[in-house]
């Protein structure tokens, strides 16, 4: 049996699978210097979540989902092994929730902190916070820690998103309307009270994609603004340092290469002293991804490199790249594709420079990606389904992925 039959079926097994890819996988001859581990995790509430997330938190990884009544939790190790999944409650809110993990020095990861908002009066609602022990032991009563303007009272759309810090002492909450608008951001540390002011990460005209991405510190708020006509879009990326402070601001334009589409989401990891980053662009001559290193200290010049053009694909949309890690003077780039998702292995360049990995599904029906840069690894989850319904998310599993190059 090929690699690429043998792809198909991981899904179904309960072990840990380890892919090596050959000529016929990668669809060229580059050489199969790369490896993809993917190991199943077994099938419940949060596991099967489309859009569960994955933060990296300390040496290891806390998958995190809601339900909208609550919020869902359990742990991963760097080798796959799942600890119980956990709930807690939400009270009676009007929006959210939206959740991380934190801790303290002495006990990094040691909490869930759960963010919504409630009481809506006058176009703003109160933001509650509280937070939940790691292993399930009783949640903290909710305080309110500031207001958020209230979803139900707006035309426009309220874009709001949170995540984890890498020491697992802190989280992040920012938020913004999608439009003119300033973006707010909260710092949450122990119990899941505020740790300093609030940040005002900028102004803008327009805004996509708020998220908190893996970068130089421990919290990177990242969002893309969009200004002008034509439309310029910029990567803003705010770094927030070890005890929660705010640090370094990136203003990274990207309009030379997407001025004439809305770009959306960036991908980004750390590359010290840099940046690695990927996003589609059409440029009215080229339609399709790209990926760049930035590097400040050569004067913050940057080339970004065609990596797979629409035209090159089935259907004519190349695939997002949602993931990037850096695997020593190389990098990792992480593509979803609507039945599953692929990695190459990239040089500074953007040159590929070992065959593509596919990761596996039972049925080509699978979540949304969440990926993380650990070591000279990218580590990804996604919900499997077992269906062949792309709607239907009732049974499956979620695999666990490792993808690491020689």
């Amino acid at each position: 049996m090929s690699h690429c039959s043998r792809l198909g079926l991981v899904g179904l097994i309960l072990v840990p699978w380890i892919v090596v890819p050959s000529g016929g996988c990668g669809g060229n001859s580059l050489p199969a210097s790369c490896t993809l581990t993917t190991t199943p995790l077994e099938g419940n509430a949060l596991t099967l979540m489309s859009d569960a997330r994955m933060d990296l938190v300390g040496a290891g990884f806390v998958l995190l989902g809601t339900d909208g009544a609550n919020v869902l939790w359990e742990t991963i190790d760097v080798i796959g092994t799942a600890g119980p999944l956990l709930t807690v409650a939400l009270p009676t809110h009007t929006d959210g929730p939206w959740f991380g993990v934190v801790g303290t020095a002495a006990s990094p990861g040691s909490q869930v902190v759960v963010v919504y908002a409630a009481n809506p009066a006058g176009g703003m609602a109160s933001l509650m916070s509280f937070a939940v022990g790691i292993d399930g032991t009783a949640p903290t009563a909710p305080a309110a820690i500031g207001m958020i303007p209230d979803r139900g009272s707006m035309t426009a759309q309220l874009l709001v998103s949170a995540g984890s810090g890498q020491a697992g002492q802190h989280a992040g909450l920012m938020w913004a309307i999608k439009g003119t608008s300033t973006v707010s951001a909260k710092v949450l540390g122990p119990n899941g009270t505020q740790v300093g002011a609030d940040v005002t990460l900028g102004s803008v005209d327009d805004i996509d994609c708020p998220r908190f991405a893996p970068g130089q510190e421990d919290l990177t708020a990242t969002y893309v603004k969009t200004a002008g006509t034509p439309p310029v879009q910029t990567l803003v990326a705010r770094e927030f340092k070890a005890d929660g402070s705010p640090d370094t601001t990136l203003n990274l334009g990207l309009a030379d290469w997407s001025a004439d589409e809305a770009m959306g989401c960036v991908a980004i990891a750390p590359a010290m002293p840099g940046y690695g980053l990927a996003w589609r662009a059409n440029t009215g001559s080229f339609s399709g991804d790209y990926f760049t290193v930035f590097d400040p200290t050569t004067g913050g010049a940057y080339l970004p490199a065609q990596i797979l053009s629409d035209e090159r694909v089935a259907g004519g949309i190349a695939p997002p790249i949602v993931g990037v890690a850096k695997a020593g003077k190389r990098y990792i780039l992480l593509l979803a594709r609507t039945s599953g998702g692929e990695a190459r292995e990239v040089d500074f360049q953007g040159h590929q420079v070992a065959q593509t990995l596919t990761f596996p599904s039972a049925q080509g029906n699978t979540g949304t990606f969440t990926s993380q840069p650990l070591g000279n690894s990218l580590f990804a989850s996604y919900a499997d389904y077992s269906s062949t319904v792309s709607t239907d998310h009732t049974a499956g599993s979620r695999l666990f992925a490792q993808v690491s190059c020689n």
